[in-house]
């Protein structure tokens, strides 16, 4: 179980984040996640096309980051999702921007 008596916007959410992803929504996502995943005292929260990454310290859930997944991260472009065969792993989704080079697996 999780356990935390706060929920904080951190500097990185609020200059880089915040814009893409606003509080109420974050909000939303907290309340009603389709998926939960942790590693350590980090959380990740994912909601539709959406997902956040939060981190626990001293019972206060502090928001890393937060994303549209279907939004490029270094220019806000449509990500267009590929299914790329890379060997000894199988099929792997990669997202590709379509206005910048930008891509992730």
């Amino acid at each position: 179980m999780v356990y935390f008596t706060q929920i904080e916007k951190t500097e990185h959410y609020k200059q880089d984040h915040a814009e893409e992803v606003p509080w109420d929504k974050v909000q939303e996502i907290l309340a009603n996640p389709d998926q939960i995943k942790t590693r350590g005292n980090i959380l990740f929260f994912y909601l539709g096309d959406y997902y956040l990454i939060c981190k626990i310290e001293e019972n206060v859930l502090r928001v890393l980051d937060a994303r549209n997944a279907k939004t490029c991260p270094k220019c806000n472009g449509e990500l267009k999702t590929t299914e790329v065969k890379v060997a000894d792993i199988g099929i792997k989704i990669c997202y590709q921007c379509l206005g910048c080079e930008y891509f992730s697996f």
